[in-house]
């Protein structure tokens, strides 16, 4: 049987990087937390989610709209 991690994991991550340029991120959030449960060795999608944690708690705060 073929192993597709590897493409399907590197995708998923794209599906979520298109939502984080969307500016939706409990989406991408989402996606990535789906990726996580289905391989949770994947280092790469972890430091993802911190990211985008990081992203909420000190970026998002001092938005301003223009």
């Amino acid at each position: 049987m073929w192993n597709l991690s590897y493409i399907v994991i590197p995708l998923g991550r794209l599906e979520g990087m298109f939502y984080e340029a969307q500016g939706n991120w409990q989406q991408a959030d989402k996606v990535y937390s789906d990726i996580l449960e289905q391989h949770p060795s994947d280092a790469v999608t972890f430091n993802y989610i911190l990211l985008l944690l990081s992203i909420k708690v000190v970026f998002l705060p001092y938005r301003i709209n223009v």
